[in-house]
């Protein structure tokens, strides 16, 4: 900890901005990684030991560390039994009725707004309807209690997968 202060040369505003950067989208919620980092950095602040893993993270740390050990068909699988209506965003998918989901090739800058716009429009469009379907199934803004659902980490599984089907 002492290094990390002596680092921060004694700029404590550069410390509590890396602990507020750790936190952003409550991804140290997740990731053991960002977690440990978040713990780090919070003791090196308070010169304090650093902290076990809050209670109520723990068992959210462990899922997501088991879920990101899964093949990318076994976290589809997972999702789909955890969420049955994820698959009918995927049949959307499948079917075009959701699509092109593959960002398409950009024009130059110099082509015009309305060049760009024809290229960028039908994408955007499909973007934002995929996002808004998953974002009640998935993600931190996802209707239920289960703590995989809403992830990050399960609906970045859940995109990945959708994206395949696209493609």
């Amino acid at each position: 900890m002492a290094e990390l202060r002596a680092e921060a040369g004694g700029h404590e505003d550069d410390l509590r901005v890396a602990a507020l950067s750790a936190r952003q989208g409550g991804l140290h919620h997740e990731l053991a990684v960002v977690n440990r980092q978040h713990r780090l950095l919070q003791a090196a602040l308070n010169g304090t030991p650093v902290a076990p893993p809050d209670g109520q993270d723990r068992p959210r740390l462990e899922l997501i560390e088991w879920f990101e050990a899964l093949s990318d068909d076994e976290q589809w699988a997972t999702l789909l039994s955890r969420e049955p209506r994820l698959s009918r965003v995927a049949d959307d998918v499948r079917s075009g009725l959701i699509g092109p989901l593959a960002l398409p090739t950009i024009p130059p800058r110099d082509a015009g707004a309305a060049e760009r716009k024809a290229a960028l429009g039908p994408w955007l469009a499909a973007r934002t309807a995929l996002d808004e379907r998953l974002s009640t199934l998935l993600g931190p803004g996802a209707e239920t209690d289960d703590l995989l659902l809403r992830s990050h980490t399960a609906s970045e599984a859940a995109d990945r997968h959708l994206m395949s089907l696209n493609d």
